[in-house]
This record gives structure tokens, sequence and C-alpha cells, in this order.
């Protein structure tokens, strides 16, 4: 196992090659002069000229990526066009708060996805089945910032319950985690009913009941065990996609992660910003899925890492 460790943490070195690349050359060639928005519109000629070789903006391109290539291998993002501060100190002050809403957004998503789909499948053709997945294929095409506005309108505008933006209070995540959690329930009880169900048909199934053991023993001990390494695989992405910053949702409640950091960086064509929240999120998200693989040894000893 640590040796496919150690070969997935190396292939991780060209996807982010690639990543750098990717973001690098579309930051490049889309609409905006950072040197003239740091300068002003009103600003003379010579002082966003002056600007642009401060920030090395007048060499070709692929001499501006070799200088960004260059300090990256050195552990270094850059700095900021706008506060003109290290991208890395950023980044650090801003990725603890989306660390924090990604693990109780995922706790909510868990707790209410896994529990759904395993009632939806003992409870097959039921009523609570047929709501249930009727609720998962409308979560399924519901636009997130649709579920947050919706939220933000009946509980912080309508009930006067919980604020609509971050103020520093700790009921400030609960509406944020909630509209990205209810997001993922969908695809997690999605999993969970279909891979409970096949399990349940299964002739080991059949048999400890026959054997008379309890219904709830043979749901979460013997189905759910076996069903499990395949829910986690889409826990995985979901986590993965959490932490590398939940773009919309971090933006309609103001919630000061790196989602929203990003945004405003595209906002003010902030290149090196742009660039280090997208590798942040790329490098977290091979990085779980990692975690995932290693996981299903744990999950199930049958399967082995050569």
């Amino acid at each position: 196992m640590g040796a496919y460790a150690l070969k997935r943490i190396l292939q991780l070195i060209p996807v982010l090659l690639a990543v750098t690349i990717v973001v690098f050359t579309v930051m490049k060639v889309i609409p905006g002069d950072p040197a003239r928005m740091l300068a002003g519109e009103l600003a003379p000629l010579e002082q966003v000229e002056a600007i642009r070789k401060e920030l090395f903006l007048d060499k070709p391109i692929i001499v501006q990526y070799w200088h960004y290539l260059s300090g990256l291998l050195r552990g270094d993002l850059g700095y900021s066009y706008r506060s003109k501060r290290p991208v890395s100190e950023e980044i650090a002050a801003r990725y603890p708060n989306t660390v924090k809403l990604a693990l109780v957004s995922i706790c909510i998503a868990i707790v209410l996805g896994i529990g759904t789909g395993i009632l939806s499948a003992t409870k097959q053709g039921s009523w609570f089945d047929t709501v249930s997945r009727l609720v998962s294929m409308l979560g399924v095409t519901v636009p997130t910032f649709w579920l947050g506005l919706m939220l933000m309108l009946i509980f912080a505008v309508r009930l006067g319950l919980l604020p609509t933006m971050y103020t520093g209070s700790p009921k400030d995540i609960i509406l944020p985690a909630f509209t990205l959690g209810l997001n993922s329930t969908t695809f997690i009880a999605r999993m969970t009913r279909s891979c409970m169900l096949e399990v349940l048909r299964q002739d080991y199934v059949r048999t400890a009941r026959a054997k008379g053991i309890s219904e709830r023993i043979v749901v979460l001990k013997h189905a759910l065990r076996n069903a499990l390494p395949n829910v986690v695989t889409v826990v995985g992405l979901q986590m993965g996609s959490l932490l590398g910053g939940a773009i919309i949702v971090e933006s309609v409640f103001a919630w000061p992660g790196i989602g929203l950091m990003m945004v405003e960086a595209v906002a003010f064509r902030d290149h090196p910003v742009v660039c280090g929240t997208v590798l942040v999120a790329a490098s977290a998200l091979v990085i779980v899925n990692l975690i995932v693989d290693l996981l299903y040894a744990v999950l199930d000893p049958r399967i082995s890492y050569r």
C-alpha cells in the first residue's frame, strides 16, 4: 500500500503541472488588464506601463509562465496584485474557513444521505422510498445557488432565525453548510440505496436472515458494510469538491473561503491568486481521492494494492 500511495503522489506532479498551464493560459487570454485595474481608469499610460513592467506582464506569456513555474518549484506561489501579500498567506488565511464549511457540510450529507438510502432500500416500494427518490431526483437538478437563496429567504428573511452572510457568529455556517450538505445528500442517498438493494439480494444476506439474526444486524453489519466502498467513492468525490472551495455557495453567503477569494481574484484579474487557489483545489481533490482508494483496503480486505 505504501508503494501504491507513493506512486499516486508522484502522479500528482504532472496533474498539477497541467492545471497550472491551463489556468495560467486562460487567465492571460481573458479580457482585462491587471495593470490598468491597479492604476485606475484615469491613470496615465506611463504609470500603467510601469506597473506592467513591475509585475512582469510586459514579457511574452511563455516567459511569464516560466517565471511563475520557477517560483512555484521553490514553494513560492507569488504575490497578490491587489494586496501585495504572498498568495500563500492569502490562502492560509481563507482556507481554514473552507475546510470548516466542507467538514460540516459533508457530515450533514453523510448522516442524511446514508440514512435516507438505507431506509429507502429496506422499504423499497413504500411511500418513503417514492418520496425520497423524487426528492433526490429534484435535488440533482436544482441549482445550488437557488437552494441557498430559498433557504436564505425562509430562515433569514421570513423567520429571522439565521444571518444571511458571514458576521463572525457560530450561526453563520448553518445556512451555507445545509445548502452544500443537501446538495451532496442527493448523490449519497442515491448511491447508498442502489448499493444496499444489490447487497440485500445476495445469498449471504438471505442466509443470515434464515439463521434468525435480527433485521437491524443484517442491514447494518452485513449489508451496509459491503455497500460502503461504493458509497465512500461518492463521499470522497463530494468532499474533494467541497475542499476545493464551494464557489457559488461561498459567494451567495459571503463566506470568507477560497471560493469567494477566487471569484474576487478573477474579477480583479489577480492572476497569482487565481492560479494559487486552483492549484490548492486540485491538490485537495487528488489527495482526497487517494485517501478514498486507500480506504477501500480497510473496508474490503479482499482488495490489495501492488
